[in-house]
């Protein structure tokens, strides 16, 4: 599922540095999610969404994504 982070993220005035401090990842990584190059992990939603002051179902809002990387559930 695609994720609108990065929408989001612009939205809110922040940079691309400012969100990845916020989450405790590196840039590259946040950039990768946000570019759907690597997949949300679940346990990724909260702190996004803490981050940017939205609910997790704001991220995920969107289209579903049947190829590539999108929303992993891991057990």
């Amino acid at each position: 599922m695609k994720n609108r982070i990065k929408k989001l993220r612009k939205t809110r005035g922040l940079t691309l540095e400012q969100l990845a401090s916020r989450v405790n990842l590196s840039v590259p990584h946040v950039s990768k999610i946000e570019n759907h190059q690597r997949g949300l992990e679940v346990g990724w939603l909260e702190p996004f969404a803490k981050a940017l002051k939205v609910s997790p179902i704001e991220i995920l809002e969107g289209e579903w994504n049947s190829e590539g990387p999108g929303l992993n559930v891991l057990a």
